[in-house]
């Protein structure tokens, strides 16, 4: 696998190699993209949860 990247980085002239540097390169694209998805719903999930707590605690200061 690596040795076939290497090729391709250089110049690829198999199919087989270009298929696979091409499936790799997918692949690596999908998950970042699956990644960056779910980090950025945990981040917004924590952001509404801590809103949330600060809006219940104002309500509470004002109440007081």
């Amino acid at each position: 696998m690596s040795k076939c990247r290497k090729k391709a980085i250089i110049k690829c002239k198999s199919l087989v190699c270009k298929k696979s540097f091409f499936y790799l390169w997918t692949l690596r694209l999908f998950f970042n993209v699956v990644w960056y998805s779910f980090y950025y719903t945990i981040i917004m999930f924590f952001r509404r949860f801590t809103n949330v707590k600060y809006l219940k605690n104002k309500d509470v200061n004002i109440s007081k």
